[in-house]
């Protein structure tokens, strides 16, 4: 098992598919991620390219994007139970 960023080709092209074979990988959410799969990744890909003028350097911050939305949703359902 590979935790953090050991998802990309290089890491494929670098080691080869057969060393690979059968290594679960827990890593960042790559950019090029579907909406399917990512509801809302164009929309944050679109707003940080507007913003800096470029792509991300790095997966963390759609990371912390959307622990952040998770964070809200899970604040506002404990209201939503707390008060009605």
């Amino acid at each position: 098992m590979m935790v953090a960023t050991g998802d990309t080709f290089e890491t494929l092209d670098a080691l080869g598919k057969e060393y690979l074979e059968g290594i679960a990988v827990v890593g960042y959410p790559r950019p090029d991620q579907t909406e399917a799969y990512g509801p809302g990744a164009a929309a944050y890909l679109a707003a940080y390219k507007e913003k800096y003028n470029r792509d991300p350097i790095a997966p963390q911050s759609m990371t912390a994007y959307a622990g952040m939305q998770m964070l809200l949703e899970a604040i506002k359902a404990g209201r939503q139970h707390q008060y009605g």
